[in-house]
This record gives structure tokens, C-alpha cells and sequence, in this order.
């Protein structure tokens, strides 16, 4: 078994590990992101099972329906590290194939990056498209405290006022963090809103257009 993969570091500290392949990718990132944005209490900071965490998914969401339902994954470096470092952890019972594979990512990307530990790693189909641009505005919020002030700005801002509701319950509705309901606005809002239909319920598609276009004119320096 092979998973095949490339990584390219796509804005500066921002490495894009690309998996061309849907399942794979999923499978690769689903510890790590789960670890690090998890709505559930069992997962998110823990160490855990990736076979009860399978158990637990597909009893909430009728069948183990992860590679399906994710495209894209978005985590810091320094979270990364600490994950792969743990995947051989005596609680994990049964670390799988896709555990090794993400380690040897992790220790690519460390090369990479000189040693440290600040950078971004995201999980994407591509070297360009929604899903990276996506993925990269993730990056640039956690990287950059003028990005993160600035789309927050936006985002708890006059023209947003009507909709933040909605999409926040549309956000948390689709199995993220409520912790992260700021951070998903901002990027989906600028890429993938129109190709996700969960995000924009009960949300016009046109004042969508017109917050993106907001987002895109005040970051377009960043």
C-alpha cells in the first residue's frame, strides 16, 4: 500500500502537503485534525483510538462517511509534530498505515522548515484551486495576527451582522468546533462557499458574494 504525496511550501511557513487522492488524504489528516479541532470531548486534545473515533463517526453520521464528507485539512506545524510524535502512543492500541505516512510528512516538513515549529501544514488536492486557497487563508489566520485582527474585523463587522448566526449554527451543524466558527467564516467565505451547500443554508447565495467580495478587497496585501 502507497499513499502518493508531495509537499510544497505554497506561502511563506505554509507547507501544502498535496494527496491527490480523496481517501487517502482524509485518512492521513483525520487523527491530527480530529485532535486539534474535534467538536467531540473524546477526540479533540486526546489521544485516542482511530477505530473507536471510526465507531463514533459513523454512529453519528449514519456510516463512516470522513473521506467523503472532508476535502481539505488545515493544522498548525507545532500540533502536527505533537501528533506524530504520539502515533505509536501505548493507548492508541492500533496505530494504522496512514499513521507512518503522516510522520514521515511531519518530518519532511520540519526539514523544510529549518527545525521549527511556527509554520502551517495543510492538506490539499492540489498546487492551486479552492481547496488550497481555502486551506492557505487557514494558514494566514493563525500565522498572521494583522490577517487574524483584520478578517475578524469583517467577520464581527456591520455587513456580516445578518448572516453570523446562521452560519455559525451552519458551521457547528457541519461537525467543527465551535472554537474554529470565526476562523471557517473567514476562509469559507472567500473560497468554497459556493461549492458548499451546508455552509450557506438559509443564507443568500448573492449577500455571500458580496461578504466575499468584502474579505477579498481588505486581504488582498496578505
Amino acid at each position: 500500500m502507497n499513499v502518493k504525496y508531495s509537499i510544497k511550501e505554497v506561502y511563506p511557513q505554509i507547507f501544502a502537503v498535496i494527496v491527490p487522492d480523496k481517501y487517502d488524504r482524509a485518512m492521513t489528516f483525520c487523527r491530527v485534525q480530529e485532535f486539534y479541532e474535534s467538536p467531540s470531548k473524546k477526540f479533540h486534545g486526546r489521544k485516542f483510538c482511530m477505530w473507536e473515533y471510526m465507531k463514533w463517526y459513523a454512529k453519528k453520521s449514519g456510516a463512516f462517511t470522513y473521506p467523503r464528507d472532508w476535502s481539505g485539512f488545515n493544522v498548525p506545524l507545532k500540533v502536527a509534530i505533537k501528533v506524530a510524535e504520539s502515533c505509536s502512543f501505548p493507548d492508541c492500541r492500533f496505530p494504522t498505515f496512514y499513521d507512518d505516512v503522516f510522520k514521515n510528512i511531519v518530518s519532511a516538513i520540519e526539514d523544510k522548515s529549518g527545525g521549527g515549529s511556527r509554520g502551517y501544514v495543510i492538506g490539499t488536492d492540489g498546487k492551486n484551486g479552492t481547496v488550497l486557497n481555502h486551506e492557505v487563508c487557514h494558514g494566514k489566520y493563525f500565522l498572521s495576527e494583522d490577517y487574524r485582527k483584520l478578517a475578524d474585523q469583517i467577520t464581527l463587522g456591520r455587513s456580516m451582522k445578518p448572516y453570523y448566526q446562521q452560519l455559525k449554527e451552519n458551521i457547528i451543524g457541519m461537525g467543527y468546533n465551535a472554537k474554529v466558527v470565526n476562523d471557517e467564516i473567514q476562509a469559507y467565505c472567500q473560497y468554497g462557499f459556493e461549492e458548499c451547500p451546508p455552509f450557506r443554508k438559509n443564507v443568500q447565495l448573492e449577500a455571500l458574494t458580496k461578504l466575499s467580495r468584502e474579505y477579498n478587497e481588505q486581504l488582498i496585501n496578505f
